[in-house]
């Protein structure tokens, strides 16, 4: 019985083949990778830009009065539920690429109420805040829904709209945007 064996040349044609087929492999695995990480980033940066556009707008549906406002910042005196007895002071503050959330609590002092500095809990909304002039945080509609300008009149004010771009912790070239519009709790018509 004679055996067979495999020539040189033969191993080398067959490592050749199988050193192809394996790049071939680790190219698409690497392609498939790159893929998924950029829908993850996408993903992730759209649902923070939702998330921040959210938390601000839900600080502001309870608001019934606004004491100061600017592109970049606005106070309100804001009732979080109907069972609320006293107001709380919000201020929403953007600073580069932060936007922080600072709630006073309001108390009881006579026929107004006070709000002490010292009581502020101010939390971060989000540190990855894109800051661009010609898309700001707060824009303001007066009861025609036209744009006031800015700073408006706080008397004028109706309508708050929140935009709110955010970029990638991974890859800052990416952001995503999102925007809604509150109305202030005392001036809906549709209650």
């Amino acid at each position: 019985m004679k055996r067979h064996t495999f020539s040189l040349v033969e191993l080398l044609v067959a490592m050749g083949v199988l050193s192809i087929l394996g790049l071939i492999l680790i190219q698409f695995t690497r392609d498939s990778y790159s893929i998924y990480l950029k829908g993850q980033i996408n993903s992730t940066i759209h649902d923070e830009s939702s998330s921040v556009t959210s938390r601000l707008a839900n600080g502001l549906r309870g608001a019934y009065q606004v004491q100061s406002a600017t592109n970049t910042t606005l106070t309100t005196l804001t009732y979080f539920a109907p069972a609320d007895v006293t107001p709380t002071k919000i201020t929403i503050q953007q600073a580069g690429s932060v936007v922080n959330l600072t709630i006073i609590q309001g108390v009881v002092a006579g026929n107004s109420y006070v709000f002490d500095p010292a009581s502020a809990i101010t939390k971060s909304v989000t540190t990855h805040f894109v800051s661009n002039p010609t898309v700001p945080l707060f824009k303001y509609y007066d009861e025609s829904n036209t744009l006031l300008a800015n700073p408006p009149a706080v008397s004028a004010i109706h309508l708050i709209e929140v935009t709110s771009t955010v970029f990638s912790q991974i890859d800052t070239t990416k952001t995503a945007q999102s925007a809604t519009k509150v109305q202030l709790r005392n001036l809906k018509t549709n209650l």
